[in-house]
Formats: structure tokens, sequence, C-alpha cells
């Protein structure tokens, strides 16, 4: 019994980088996100008319019908899609110096019976470090440091300790080709400093990028209510679902 309690107050949340999600995938999009059974999906790079056709299609659960939220920017925005009921949410612009493209987030809380559940949903630069951290800075500046909750998304950044030597190595390499920045950890090494907890602890690393890098993130703030437990990484590159693979976690209150 206290373990069937135990489940039934653990809420599943996902993070996906969806590339749109329209087109020849959608079917098979909508069929996997289905398939991850989760209560709450933070999507990134998400066509606004990708979300009336999943509150739609999803199967719903007995009085959870699905709804959603969402943040535009310049290319493709930020939702926010939950069959848990939305108690208040906003749409947050971020911007950073020398990139004219403006990137957004979801600040969505969620009511739950054992208390609310705040996220925020974002997807940052990924090329400048520098333009990933002011926009940190903005989203910092816009939501006390996402106090008391979960910061999630595709973050376009790395984490020192998920790479050694010959793999930094070669993410340099590829990176250079395409004309990126070398690798680098600033924000990771940011958001540790101030006590961002990564849902993935100790795990076996599990890249979600199509580059074999891992740079989606689920992030609890020190005061955040709710504890990241099992975390997986589920395949939807391999299935041509997207061009990055889901984070799945489960959290529990308190």
């Amino acid at each position: 019994m206290a373990r069937e309690e135990a489940m039934s107050t653990a809420i599943r949340l996902l993070t996906l980088n969806v590339h749109g999600g329209l087109g020849p995938r959608l079917r098979s999009l909508t069929a996997f996100l289905a398939t991850s059974d989760a209560d709450v999906m933070c999507l990134q790079e998400c066509h606004p008319a990708l979300l009336p056709w999943l509150r739609r299609t999803l199967p719903p659960q007995p009085g959870k019908p699905w709804s959603s939220v969402d943040a535009p920017a310049s290319f493709l925005g930020n939702a926010v899609l939950t069959r848990l009921p939305i108690h208040r949410h906003r749409a947050l612009v971020l911007a950073a110096p020398g990139t004219p493209e403006v990137r957004s987030a979801v600040d969505v809380t969620l009511q739950h019976p054992e208390g609310p559940l705040r996220v925020v949903c974002t997807h940052l630069d990924h090329r400048s470090t520098d333009a990933r951290l002011a926009q940190w800075r903005g989203l910092d500046d816009q939501t006390e440091r996402v106090a008391g909750g979960l910061l999630v998304g595709d973050l376009n950044a790395l984490k020192r300790s998920d790479y050694d030597a010959p793999t930094l190595a070669r993410v340099a390499a590829e990176r250079s080709v395409v004309g990126w920045e070398p690798p680098g950890f600033a924000l990771l090494d940011a958001l540790a400093e101030v006590g961002f907890v990564d849902a993935a602890g100790c795990a076996p690393i599990a890249w979600t990028s199509r580059f074999d890098t891992r740079i989606d993130y689920v992030l609890a703030a020190p005061d955040c209510a709710w504890r990241p437990g099992q975390l997986v990484t589920l395949p939807a590159i391999a299935g041509g679902v997207s061009d990055h693979n889901a984070v799945l976690v489960t959290l529990q209150p308190g």
C-alpha cells in the first residue's frame, strides 16, 4: 500500500526538443510522447500548431484533460503540456547582446495535491557561451533564480564531469567543422555554484543530442519543493522522432 501511495503522488516530467514536431514525424512523435506516460511535457522548438494536435490526440486520464502554455521565440518557442491543473503561467523573453535571435522561456506553476510544482522550460543559444550566460541572467532576474522550482530544457551547454579528454577532443573537432565555439562549461558551472542539482545525479551519462553530447537537463533549484528521483533517457533520435533524445524524470514531494 505504501508503494502504491508513493507512486500515486509522483509526477513524471519529460523534456524534449521536438525540432518543430510537424510534418512526416508528427505521428511518430505523438506515439512516442504517449508511450512516455508523462504528466508534464516540456517541449522546445515547438511549433504552435503542434499543441492543439497533442491536446486532442494524447490519451487523457479521467478528470485530467491536457492543457498547454507556450512562449514564442524568433525561430520556434517553448511549451509546457500538462494534465495537471495550471495555477499560473507567463511567457518570458530572453535576449542576449551580440545575437539578433530572441529566445524564450515558459514559467508555469502546476497544482498537485502534494503541493505546487514550478517549472521553467527554456531553450538557450546554441553557438555562444556568452549568449547563454546573458540569457540565464535574464531568466534569473525574471524568476528570482527559478525559486522553488525546476529549470528544464535544451540548455545547449555541457557539464564538465560528463566528458573525458578523448571525448572532449572529438566534440571540439566536430564543433570546429560547423563553426561553433570550443566546448565550455561556464553555464553549468554557474548553475552548480548557486545550488542547482542535476536530476541525473551520478547515473551513467546518456547523450541527448545527435552530436553525442548531453545538452538537455532537468535541474532542481536549491529550494525546490519536489525531489528528482529516477531519470531515464528515451531514444527519440534512433526512431526519427527528433534530433534530440528525451529525458524523463520521476519527481517526489519534499
